[in-house]
């Protein structure tokens, strides 16, 4: 019979390490061991082992003096020899616990020949004690890719797979990622939303009535020297404004501006290991992460709307709130990102309810300034990662 792996976690710190043990081994069974004075992030890291694809048995966690070796031992010891060695590949992990109780787990480790894992996440390194890590049959995320991580990967961790896109999204997908000048216009124009409202529903070649004051607009002259709106005047001087092809039309009409800008911003910031937009996945419903990024290990995705107003669709933040638990949940970044103003009626509740689902907003008044915010969260976010 093929042997299941056993990972043990002597932990009592930030939980952000022993994540990345988890990402590493991708246990059957997960065993935690802590101290008297308990570990605060127990209750949000049980829900991230549950979550994970392998997982079968989640141990009662078991508490011992952090100053009391031979006791702190022979917990590490009486844990391991009720899942014997000869059923189960096991790993040590240390990386949060304090240093006596990772000496001891470590003796104990070295004594049964089992890998023993210290991972650095300030610094970036893995360090396996005793044995190899690899030495675990089907190993998650091998240690050198732990902190490159890519979206992809990080998807692999919960056995996510991406909607494969056809010849004609890809190539309209190239050319949107073209139009980075064009999406920054429309970021920090004040006429933005007059202009999508009026064209909104609007496809391609469709001409319709524009106010003389909107057509000198900066934003819409810039739009027409880029070939992505056409303005035409009649003799009696009135004016009509029309999308010059599809692809401009789905790329002003959506929102997907909003997208591309954001990811080209970040991408501009340089924090991330990876940079994503419009990144659908299978079997999730509202599947779309508009964008996402991966920071050590770490997922950061990010809700654009363009509406008039979102304010009063609570349901957006329903929308984020359901896609972090399917990834992460406390160890993922929400934010969300509109071009309405905070100004606007009911941006208050709407930024309350935010809140305590522990979503960032960012609104009009700071796009022009994203890329910062963006590395920001990544890097101290507003909501701590566990």
């Amino acid at each position: 019979m093929e042997k299941k792996k056993a990972l043990l976690l002597v932990v009592g710190g930030r939980a952000a390490p022993d994540v990345l043990a988890l990402f590493c081994v991708q246990p059957h069974l997960v065993a935690i061991l802590t101290s008297k004075e308990g570990w605060g992030d127990e209750p949000a890291f049980r829900e991230i082992a549950s979550s994970l694809p392998n997982h079968e048995q989640l141990l009662a966690t078991q508490q011992v003096e952090s100053y009391k070796f031979e006791e702190i031992r022979q917990a590490c010891s009486d844990i391991y020899q009720t899942y014997p060695k000869t059923d189960w590949d096991w790993a040590f992990s240390i990386a949060s616990c304090p240093k006596i109780m990772g000496i001891a787990a470590y003796e104990v480790a070295k004594e049964n020949t089992i890998p023993c894992l210290y991972i650095d996440s300030l610094h970036e390194y893995v360090a396996s004690f005793v044995s190899d890590i690899r030495d675990i049959p089907d190993i998650g995320i091998p240690p050198e890719r732990l902190f490159q991580m890519t979206v992809q990967e990080y998807m692999k961790v919960y056995r996510r797979e991406p909607r494969m896109l056809d010849q004609n999204q890809l190539n309209y997908r190239r050319k949107a990622e073209g139009w980075g000048d064009i999406a920054r216009v429309m970021a920090v124009s004040r006429e933005t939303p007059d202009f999508t409202r009026l064209m909104h529903e609007k496809h391609a070649r469709v001409a319709i009535p524009f106010p003389p004051t909107l057509v000198e607009s900066n934003l819409v002259q810039t739009l027409a020297r880029f070939h992505a709106v056409e303005i035409e005047q009649a003799p009696n001087g009135s004016f009509t404004c029309a999308f010059t092809s599809q692809h401009f039309a789905k790329f002003l009409r959506t929102g997907d501006w909003l997208e591309v800008y954001t990811w080209h911003e970040a991408k501009e910031a340089g924090f991330a290991s990876d940079y994503q937009w419009g990144y659908t996945i299978q079997s999730i419903a509202e599947n779309e992460l508009d964008v996402a990024f991966t920071y050590k290990a770490q997922l950061i995705f990010v809700e654009c709307k363009t509406d008039g107003n979102p304010f009063f669709r609570t349901n957006y933040l329903n929308g984020i709130s359901s896609k972090a638990e399917m990834l992460g949940g406390n160890y993922v970044t929400k934010i969300f990102i509109t071009n309405a103003s905070k100004e606007q009626e009911g941006y208050n509740n709407f930024y309350n309810q935010a809140t305590l689902r522990k979503i960032v907003v960012v609104t009009a008044e700071g796009l022009p300034d994203i890329g910062r915010i963006l590395k920001k969260e990544a890097e101290n976010p507003t909501y701590k990662r566990i």
